[in-house]
């Protein structure tokens, strides 16, 4: 079951309610591009939540929050990390690259693990990659954005712990 995070974020000082912002950064290197871009109607639809799509032009995946890595599969194929608000962010990387069955891959972390922004999550080799799957494009996104909160994406290069690649914030 998705976590939600439409509660009410209430300053512990004041009792009232604060604007929550929270800044996502882009997991590799790459060209952020529109959720239309992606060759996967599901992703297109955003049916997987908003979020951003981005072709890797490196080979390490670092995570784009600080919070719990709740699932991370050997294939890599899937990646879902909670922040501390609740907020979980959910990539697929690639098309079936499970059917590579993790060949290529390397993780550093596990699911259960926490992680700081910034974390280098798993490394793979992307010629290798290029060959053999139908398409490098990926997904990063909201898996549980409600319409309390507002999605913003940057659309653009952007280097890898460096640059946001998208922000959410609660709605004024």
């Amino acid at each position: 079951m998705p976590i939600s995070i439409s509660q009410t974020i209430k300053s512990k000082v004041t009792n009232q309610p604060t604007q929550f912002k929270l800044s996502v950064m882009a997991p590799c290197n790459a060209k952020l591009q529109t959720l239309e871009s992606h060759p996967l109607e599901l992703v297109q639809a955003g049916i997987l939540g908003p979020g951003v799509c981005f072709e890797p032009l490196g080979s390490q995946i670092f995570s784009p929050i600080s919070g719990e890595v709740v699932y991370l599969p050997e294939t890599c194929h899937q990646i879902r990390i909670k922040h501390p608000s609740g907020v979980l962010i959910h990539i697929e990387f690639g098309i079936n690259t499970q059917t590579l069955m993790a060949h290529s891959f390397k993780r550093y972390v596990k699911a259960n693990e926490v992680v700081k922004r910034g974390y280098l999550l798993f490394d793979y080799n992307l010629p290798l990659l290029n060959q053999r799957l139908d398409s490098t494009m990926s997904f990063m996104g909201i898996a549980n954005l409600t319409e309390n909160y507002q999605f913003s994406a940057f659309y653009h290069s952007v280097k890898a712990k460096q640059d946001v690649a998208f922000v959410i914030q609660t709605k004024v």
